[in-house]
Protein backbone atom coordinates (compact mmCIF):
# COMPACT_ATOMS: atom_id res chain seq x y z
CA UNK A 1 0.00 0.00 0.00
CA UNK A 2 2.79 2.65 1.06
CA UNK A 3 4.47 1.55 -2.23
CA UNK A 4 1.57 2.07 -4.51
CA UNK A 5 0.93 5.48 -2.87
CA UNK A 6 4.32 6.19 -3.05
CA UNK A 7 4.33 5.78 -7.11
CA UNK A 8 0.76 8.01 -7.09
CA UNK A 9 2.50 11.10 -5.22
CA UNK A 10 6.10 10.79 -7.93
CA UNK A 11 6.24 13.15 -10.49
CA UNK A 12 7.24 10.58 -12.69
CA UNK A 13 6.12 7.23 -11.88
CA UNK A 14 7.48 5.61 -15.26
CA UNK A 15 10.91 6.71 -14.23
CA UNK A 16 10.51 5.23 -10.67
CA UNK A 17 8.66 1.75 -12.14
CA UNK A 18 11.45 1.83 -14.40
CA UNK A 19 14.16 2.13 -11.70
CA UNK A 20 12.47 -1.00 -9.96
CA UNK A 21 12.81 -3.09 -12.68
CA UNK A 22 15.73 -2.56 -13.86
CA UNK A 23 17.54 -2.69 -10.51
CA UNK A 24 15.95 -5.13 -8.03
CA UNK A 25 18.22 -4.30 -4.79
CA UNK A 26 16.38 -0.13 -5.30
CA UNK A 27 12.86 -2.06 -5.00
CA UNK A 28 13.98 -4.41 -1.88
CA UNK A 29 14.99 -1.13 -0.45
CA UNK A 30 11.75 0.78 -0.85
CA UNK A 31 9.86 -2.18 0.48
CA UNK A 32 11.96 -2.74 3.46
CA UNK A 33 11.34 1.21 4.27
CA UNK A 34 8.05 0.75 3.29
CA UNK A 35 7.27 -2.33 5.92
CA UNK A 36 8.74 -0.21 9.02
CA UNK A 37 5.34 1.97 9.59
CA UNK A 38 4.12 4.86 9.19
CA UNK A 39 7.15 7.34 9.67
CA UNK A 40 9.28 6.77 6.54
CA UNK A 41 6.57 6.22 4.26
CA UNK A 42 4.84 9.34 5.05
CA UNK A 43 8.47 10.85 4.72
CA UNK A 44 8.65 8.89 1.25
CA UNK A 45 4.79 9.78 0.17
CA UNK A 46 5.82 13.36 0.90
CA UNK A 47 9.03 13.97 -1.19
CA UNK A 48 9.06 10.95 -3.15
CA UNK A 49 12.85 12.92 -4.79
CA UNK A 50 14.05 11.25 -1.51
CA UNK A 51 14.13 7.58 -2.64
CA UNK A 52 16.48 8.81 -5.53
CA UNK A 53 19.03 10.64 -3.08
CA UNK A 54 18.81 7.61 -1.32
CA UNK A 55 19.85 4.99 -4.25
CA UNK A 56 22.50 7.40 -5.14
CA UNK A 57 23.87 10.05 -3.53
CA UNK A 58 23.01 9.57 0.46
CA UNK A 59 25.96 8.46 2.53
CA UNK A 60 24.77 4.77 3.92
CA UNK A 61 27.72 3.29 4.77
CA UNK A 62 28.90 4.85 7.75
CA UNK A 63 27.87 7.91 10.08
CA UNK A 64 28.20 11.18 9.25
CA UNK A 65 30.40 13.40 11.22
CA UNK A 66 29.23 16.56 12.89
CA UNK A 67 31.85 18.77 10.57
CA UNK A 68 29.72 17.27 7.67
CA UNK A 69 26.15 17.94 9.03
CA UNK A 70 27.76 22.04 10.19
CA UNK A 71 29.28 22.14 6.46
CA UNK A 72 25.75 21.91 4.64
CA UNK A 73 24.07 23.91 7.59
CA UNK A 74 26.91 26.75 6.96
CA UNK A 75 26.14 26.46 2.85
CA UNK A 76 22.37 26.80 3.70
CA UNK A 77 22.41 29.31 6.09
CA UNK A 78 24.53 31.83 3.23
CA UNK A 79 21.28 32.00 1.19
CA UNK A 80 18.91 32.34 4.18
CA UNK A 81 19.82 34.53 6.55
CA UNK A 82 16.44 35.17 8.89
CA UNK A 83 14.86 32.94 11.71
CA UNK A 84 12.03 31.60 9.90
CA UNK A 85 13.24 30.67 6.47
CA UNK A 86 16.35 29.10 8.43
CA UNK A 87 13.83 26.75 11.14
CA UNK A 88 12.02 26.03 7.79
CA UNK A 89 15.38 24.38 6.47
CA UNK A 90 16.11 22.78 9.52
CA UNK A 91 13.08 21.01 9.54
CA UNK A 92 13.28 19.88 5.95
CA UNK A 93 16.75 19.12 6.62
CA UNK A 94 16.36 16.74 9.96
CA UNK A 95 14.03 14.88 7.96
CA UNK A 96 15.72 14.03 4.96
CA UNK A 97 18.55 13.09 7.30
CA UNK A 98 16.38 10.84 9.72
CA UNK A 99 15.11 8.83 6.79
CA UNK A 100 18.74 8.58 5.36
CA UNK A 101 19.94 7.52 8.84
CA UNK A 102 16.98 4.82 9.26
CA UNK A 103 17.80 3.24 6.04
CA UNK A 104 20.97 2.85 7.61
CA UNK A 105 19.38 0.79 10.50
CA UNK A 106 16.08 -1.32 8.91
CA UNK A 107 18.10 -1.83 5.09
CA UNK A 108 22.23 -1.83 5.56
CA UNK A 109 21.74 -3.17 9.25
CA UNK A 110 24.64 -0.67 10.25
CA UNK A 111 25.45 -1.34 14.17
CA UNK A 112 23.86 0.27 17.02
CA UNK A 113 26.33 2.40 17.59
CA UNK A 114 27.17 3.87 14.43
CA UNK A 115 23.62 4.67 14.47
CA UNK A 116 23.41 6.11 17.66
CA UNK A 117 26.61 8.31 16.30
CA UNK A 118 25.02 9.61 13.28
CA UNK A 119 21.61 10.44 15.48
CA UNK A 120 23.33 12.71 17.81
CA UNK A 121 25.80 14.25 15.30
CA UNK A 122 23.00 15.89 13.37
CA UNK A 123 21.42 16.77 16.81
CA UNK A 124 24.41 18.38 18.04
CA UNK A 125 24.42 20.08 14.21
CA UNK A 126 20.94 21.49 14.95
CA UNK A 127 21.59 22.49 18.05
CA UNK A 128 24.39 24.68 16.83
CA UNK A 129 22.19 25.24 13.53
CA UNK A 130 19.40 26.73 16.33
CA UNK A 131 21.98 28.68 18.08
CA UNK A 132 23.17 31.06 15.48
CA UNK A 133 19.71 31.32 14.18
CA UNK A 134 18.49 32.80 17.41
CA UNK A 135 21.79 34.66 17.86
CA UNK A 136 21.67 36.37 14.45
CA UNK A 137 18.08 37.33 14.88
CA UNK A 138 18.45 38.93 18.31
CA UNK A 139 22.46 40.40 17.58
CA UNK A 140 20.38 43.50 15.39
CA UNK A 141 18.86 44.48 18.21
CA UNK A 142 20.41 44.21 21.50
CA UNK A 143 23.96 43.00 20.22
CA UNK A 144 26.24 40.64 22.18
CA UNK A 145 26.10 41.20 26.17
CA UNK A 146 29.58 42.75 27.61
CA UNK A 147 30.80 42.28 31.24
CA UNK A 148 30.63 45.01 33.56
CA UNK A 149 34.70 44.75 34.33
CA UNK A 150 36.34 44.93 31.08
CA UNK A 151 33.89 44.83 28.24
CA UNK A 152 34.70 41.67 26.89
CA UNK A 153 31.91 39.52 25.51
CA UNK A 154 30.04 37.07 27.30
CA UNK A 155 29.55 33.71 25.75
CA UNK A 156 27.06 31.34 25.71
CA UNK A 157 26.77 27.14 25.43
CA UNK A 158 24.35 24.41 25.73
CA UNK A 159 25.08 21.24 27.52
CA UNK A 160 23.28 17.98 26.12
CA UNK A 161 22.48 15.87 29.08
CA UNK A 162 20.99 12.14 28.88
CA UNK A 163 21.20 9.98 25.87
CA UNK A 164 22.62 12.78 23.52
CA UNK A 165 25.34 13.79 26.50
CA UNK A 166 26.66 10.46 25.62
CA UNK A 167 26.06 10.55 21.76
CA UNK A 168 23.22 7.69 21.95
CA UNK A 169 20.39 9.56 20.89
CA UNK A 170 17.21 7.54 19.75
CA UNK A 171 14.86 8.16 16.63
CA UNK A 172 12.53 9.27 18.74
CA UNK A 173 13.96 11.13 21.46
CA UNK A 174 13.76 14.22 23.77
CA UNK A 175 16.95 16.14 23.86
CA UNK A 176 17.76 17.53 27.64
CA UNK A 177 19.56 20.50 27.93
CA UNK A 178 21.18 22.86 29.93
CA UNK A 179 21.83 26.83 28.85
CA UNK A 180 24.98 28.80 30.29
CA UNK A 181 26.46 32.05 30.04
CA UNK A 182 29.67 33.03 30.98
CA UNK A 183 29.22 35.85 33.14
CA UNK A 184 26.92 38.69 34.37
CA UNK A 185 26.70 41.83 32.56
CA UNK A 186 24.52 43.98 29.73
CA UNK A 187 24.17 44.91 26.53
CA UNK A 188 26.96 47.26 25.21
CA UNK A 189 26.05 50.74 25.05
CA UNK A 190 25.61 51.11 21.38
CA UNK A 191 22.67 48.40 21.18
CA UNK A 192 19.23 49.93 20.20
CA UNK A 193 18.25 47.99 22.97
CA UNK A 194 19.61 47.42 26.67
CA UNK A 195 18.93 44.72 28.60
CA UNK A 196 20.53 42.56 31.36
CA UNK A 197 22.62 39.38 30.39
CA UNK A 198 19.91 36.99 32.38
CA UNK A 199 17.26 38.77 29.86
CA UNK A 200 19.23 38.80 27.07
CA UNK A 201 19.73 34.98 27.15
CA UNK A 202 16.63 34.19 28.47
CA UNK A 203 15.18 35.47 24.93
CA UNK A 204 17.97 33.64 23.45
CA UNK A 205 17.11 30.20 25.22
CA UNK A 206 13.27 30.72 24.18
CA UNK A 207 14.59 30.92 20.56
CA UNK A 208 16.85 28.30 20.53
CA UNK A 209 13.48 26.17 21.88
CA UNK A 210 11.99 27.42 19.44
CA UNK A 211 13.92 26.96 16.67
CA UNK A 212 13.83 23.28 17.40
CA UNK A 213 10.34 22.47 18.79
CA UNK A 214 7.68 24.42 17.92
CA UNK A 215 5.58 22.41 15.50
CA UNK A 216 4.45 23.71 12.22
CA UNK A 217 3.84 22.53 8.73
CA UNK A 218 7.40 21.00 8.42
CA UNK A 219 6.97 19.51 11.60
CA UNK A 220 9.51 19.90 14.52
CA UNK A 221 13.38 19.22 14.28
CA UNK A 222 13.75 17.79 18.21
CA UNK A 223 11.54 18.04 21.38
CA UNK A 224 12.99 19.62 23.57
CA UNK A 225 13.50 19.09 27.31
CA UNK A 226 14.22 21.18 29.92
CA UNK A 227 13.68 19.98 33.06
CA UNK A 228 17.35 18.55 34.19
CA UNK A 229 18.18 22.70 34.84
CA UNK A 230 18.90 24.38 37.97
CA UNK A 231 15.92 24.36 40.23
CA UNK A 232 13.96 22.82 37.56
CA UNK A 233 10.78 24.08 35.85
CA UNK A 234 11.10 27.17 38.23
CA UNK A 235 14.61 27.78 37.39
CA UNK A 236 15.53 31.06 34.83
CA UNK A 237 16.45 29.21 31.75
CA UNK A 238 20.06 29.91 31.20
CA UNK A 239 22.44 30.77 34.26
CA UNK A 240 25.58 32.10 34.42
CA UNK A 241 28.58 29.84 35.25
CA UNK A 242 29.16 30.95 38.44
CA UNK A 243 25.38 30.62 39.60
CA UNK A 244 25.38 27.13 38.30
CA UNK A 245 28.07 26.12 40.15
CA UNK A 246 26.79 27.23 43.07
CA UNK A 247 23.18 25.97 42.65
CA UNK A 248 25.28 21.92 42.60
CA UNK A 249 27.27 22.53 45.04
CA UNK A 250 24.83 24.13 47.66
CA UNK A 251 21.29 22.16 46.35
CA UNK A 252 22.77 19.71 43.96
CA UNK A 253 20.68 16.49 44.90
CA UNK A 254 21.46 12.31 44.12
CA UNK A 255 19.52 12.85 40.78
CA UNK A 256 21.15 15.63 39.41
CA UNK A 257 24.50 14.34 40.70
CA UNK A 258 23.51 11.00 38.15
CA UNK A 259 22.21 13.58 35.51
CA UNK A 260 25.27 15.55 35.61
CA UNK A 261 27.27 12.51 34.10
CA UNK A 262 25.72 12.61 30.84
CA UNK A 263 26.44 16.40 30.77
CA UNK A 264 28.53 17.18 27.29
CA UNK A 265 29.19 20.59 25.64
CA UNK A 266 27.43 20.20 22.43
CA UNK A 267 26.67 24.14 20.69
CA UNK A 268 27.96 27.67 21.50
CA UNK A 269 30.81 28.21 23.55
CA UNK A 270 32.47 24.65 23.92
CA UNK A 271 35.25 25.77 26.26
CA UNK A 272 32.75 27.32 28.69
CA UNK A 273 31.16 24.25 28.66
CA UNK A 274 34.62 22.17 29.96
CA UNK A 275 35.20 24.97 32.20
CA UNK A 276 31.63 24.36 34.21
CA UNK A 277 32.41 20.60 33.91
CA UNK A 278 35.52 21.01 35.43
CA UNK A 279 34.49 22.96 38.50
CA UNK A 280 31.30 20.86 39.03
CA UNK A 281 33.82 17.74 38.74
CA UNK A 282 34.08 16.87 42.46
CA UNK A 283 30.57 17.22 42.95
CA UNK A 284 29.79 14.61 40.50
CA UNK A 285 32.88 12.48 41.22
CA UNK A 286 33.33 13.29 44.66
CA UNK A 287 36.57 10.94 46.11
CA UNK A 288 34.03 9.36 48.65
CA UNK A 289 30.87 8.68 48.33
CA UNK A 290 28.34 8.51 50.94
CA UNK A 291 25.67 5.69 51.35
CA UNK A 292 22.66 8.16 51.94
CA UNK A 293 23.74 9.28 48.24
CA UNK A 294 23.03 6.08 47.12
CA UNK A 295 20.10 4.84 48.98
CA UNK A 296 18.41 8.05 47.30
CA UNK A 297 19.01 6.95 43.94
CA UNK A 298 18.46 3.52 44.68
CA UNK A 299 14.95 5.02 45.91
CA UNK A 300 14.64 7.24 42.69
CA UNK A 301 14.51 3.89 40.58
CA UNK A 302 12.25 2.33 42.51
CA UNK A 303 9.83 4.87 42.13
CA UNK A 304 10.29 4.75 38.59
CA UNK A 305 9.77 0.99 39.07
CA UNK A 306 6.35 1.38 40.75
CA UNK A 307 5.30 3.34 37.84
CA UNK A 308 5.67 0.73 35.26
CA UNK A 309 4.23 -2.05 37.50
CA UNK A 310 0.93 0.16 38.04
CA UNK A 311 0.77 0.04 34.35
CA UNK A 312 1.07 -3.38 33.89
CA UNK A 313 4.16 -2.56 31.64
CA UNK A 314 6.51 -4.28 33.77
CA UNK A 315 7.24 -7.32 31.60
CA UNK A 316 7.49 -4.78 28.17
CA UNK A 317 8.55 -2.20 28.75
CA UNK A 318 11.69 -1.93 26.84
CA UNK A 319 13.38 0.98 28.53
CA UNK A 320 12.11 1.22 32.23
CA UNK A 321 10.49 -2.40 32.75
CA UNK A 322 12.37 -5.24 34.35
CA UNK A 323 15.69 -6.06 33.18
CA UNK A 324 15.35 -3.05 30.59
CA UNK A 325 17.28 -0.41 29.38
CA UNK A 326 17.31 2.04 32.20
CA UNK A 327 18.50 -0.99 34.58
CA UNK A 328 21.71 -1.35 32.34
CA UNK A 329 22.02 2.49 32.92
CA UNK A 330 21.60 2.80 36.53
CA UNK A 331 24.21 -0.14 36.98
CA UNK A 332 26.35 1.49 35.16
CA UNK A 333 25.77 5.26 36.18
CA UNK A 334 26.22 3.78 39.95
CA UNK A 335 29.29 2.67 39.20
CA UNK A 336 30.51 5.55 37.60
CA UNK A 337 30.14 7.55 40.83
CA UNK A 338 31.50 5.32 42.95
CA UNK A 339 34.80 4.77 41.20
CA UNK A 340 34.66 8.27 39.26
CA UNK A 341 36.52 10.08 42.17
CA UNK A 342 39.51 7.94 41.56
CA UNK A 343 39.43 6.82 38.08
CA UNK A 344 39.21 9.01 34.73
CA UNK A 345 39.16 6.81 32.21
CA UNK A 346 35.38 5.95 33.65
CA UNK A 347 34.24 9.69 33.47
CA UNK A 348 32.39 9.13 30.14
CA UNK A 349 28.67 10.33 28.99
CA UNK A 350 28.63 6.95 26.78
CA UNK A 351 27.25 3.85 28.31
CA UNK A 352 28.89 1.56 25.94
CA UNK A 353 32.59 3.28 26.76
CA UNK A 354 31.76 3.17 30.60
CA UNK A 355 30.95 -0.61 30.70
CA UNK A 356 34.24 -0.78 28.78
CA UNK A 357 35.91 1.07 31.40
CA UNK A 358 34.27 -0.27 34.55
CA UNK A 359 35.82 -4.17 33.08
CA UNK A 360 39.50 -2.89 32.11
CA UNK A 361 39.53 -1.41 35.84
CA UNK A 362 38.14 -4.81 37.23
CA UNK A 363 35.13 -3.26 38.78
CA UNK A 364 32.30 -5.82 36.92
CA UNK A 365 34.24 -9.39 35.88
CA UNK A 366 34.37 -9.93 31.70
CA UNK A 367 31.74 -11.59 31.69
CA UNK A 368 29.18 -9.16 33.36
CA UNK A 369 30.99 -6.14 30.92
CA UNK A 370 30.12 -8.47 27.97
CA UNK A 371 26.66 -9.21 28.83
CA UNK A 372 25.90 -5.92 29.92
CA UNK A 373 26.82 -4.32 26.45
CA UNK A 374 24.94 -7.48 24.43
CA UNK A 375 21.99 -6.77 26.15
CA UNK A 376 22.11 -2.94 26.05
CA UNK A 377 22.37 -3.31 22.27
CA UNK A 378 19.79 -5.75 21.88
CA UNK A 379 17.41 -3.18 23.72
CA UNK A 380 18.12 -0.14 22.49
CA UNK A 381 18.12 -1.76 19.04
CA UNK A 382 14.25 -2.89 19.69
CA UNK A 383 13.86 0.35 21.18
CA UNK A 384 14.45 1.61 17.68
CA UNK A 385 12.62 -0.40 15.48
CA UNK A 386 9.49 0.48 17.93
CA UNK A 387 10.20 4.44 17.52
CA UNK A 388 11.03 4.05 14.04
CA UNK A 389 7.32 2.76 13.41
CA UNK A 390 5.13 5.41 14.16
CA UNK A 391 7.43 8.31 14.77
CA UNK A 392 6.43 8.36 18.77
CA UNK A 393 8.50 8.12 21.97
CA UNK A 394 7.64 4.58 22.66
CA UNK A 395 9.26 1.95 24.62
CA UNK A 396 6.43 -0.44 25.28
CA UNK A 397 6.22 -3.97 22.73
CA UNK A 398 2.95 -4.52 21.81
CA UNK A 399 0.21 -6.55 23.38
CA UNK A 400 -1.77 -7.39 20.51
CA UNK A 401 -0.47 -10.35 18.60
CA UNK A 402 -0.45 -9.07 14.61
CA UNK A 403 1.20 -5.97 15.94
CA UNK A 404 3.91 -7.79 17.80
CA UNK A 405 4.77 -10.63 14.95
CA UNK A 406 4.72 -7.33 12.72
CA UNK A 407 8.14 -6.48 14.58
CA UNK A 408 9.45 -10.01 15.19
CA UNK A 409 9.39 -10.26 11.70
CA UNK A 410 10.98 -6.53 11.18
CA UNK A 411 14.00 -7.67 14.14
CA UNK A 412 14.51 -11.28 11.89
CA UNK A 413 12.32 -13.48 13.99
CA UNK A 414 9.35 -15.54 12.50
CA UNK A 415 7.14 -15.31 15.42
CA UNK A 416 6.15 -13.66 17.73
CA UNK A 417 6.45 -16.16 20.40
CA UNK A 418 10.64 -16.18 19.27
CA UNK A 419 11.26 -13.05 19.49
CA UNK A 420 9.88 -13.00 23.69
CA UNK A 421 11.49 -15.85 24.16
CA UNK A 422 14.74 -13.88 23.11
CA UNK A 423 13.81 -10.59 24.57
CA UNK A 424 12.90 -12.38 28.22
CA UNK A 425 16.62 -14.12 27.83
CA UNK A 426 18.38 -10.80 26.96
CA UNK A 427 16.00 -8.79 29.86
Amino acid sequence: MGLNRFLERSLNAATEAAMMTSSPRYLHMLITLFSQGTLLSDILCRNPEYAAWLWTEAVLDRAQTRDEYEGVMRRAFETRDNFADRCVWMRRQARIELLRIATREVFIHAPFSSIAEDISALADSMLEAAYRAAADHLMPKMGIPVTSEDGSEITFCILAMGKLGGRELNFSSDIDLLFVYSADGQSPESAPQQVSTEEYFRKLGELIIKALSELTAEGRVFRVDMRLRPFGKSGPIACSLDNAVEYYSTYGRAWERQAMIKARPCAGDLALGETLLERLRPFVYPRYFDDATLEDIRGIKQQTEAIVAGKAHTEREVKLGKGGIRDIEFTVQMLQLLQGGRWSEVRTQNTLAAIRALGERQRVSPFEAEALERNYIFLRQIEHRLQIEGGLQTHVLPENKYELTLLARRLGYQTSEAFMNVYREHA
